[in-house]
């Protein structure tokens, strides 16, 4: 994956490159609980409407980076 579409992957420590609009890596969403997920999906659809601010998106993907990070052991 090459070009400005391209970022990190957002859990700790991961360097896999993912789409822009990803938060994270197949692998590491994949470690998400489906409750988390779908409030991630929905703040994000929300985020891009408008209804939400940048700061509830942020409070909401952190939800699954902590997921992820408790479940790899690197709180």
């Amino acid at each position: 994956m090459s070009g400005r579409g391209v970022k990190r992957c957002d859990a700790k420590f991961c360097q896999d490159r993912i789409g822009r609009g990803q938060l994270m890596c197949r692998t590491h969403w994949a470690m998400v609980s489906r409750t988390t997920q779908t409030q991630v999906n929905a703040a994000w659809r929300r985020y891009k409407k408008r209804e939400i601010d940048i700061y509830e998106l942020v409070r909401v993907q952190s939800l699954a980076i902590d997921e992820v990070a408790k479940a790899e052991g690197v709180e």
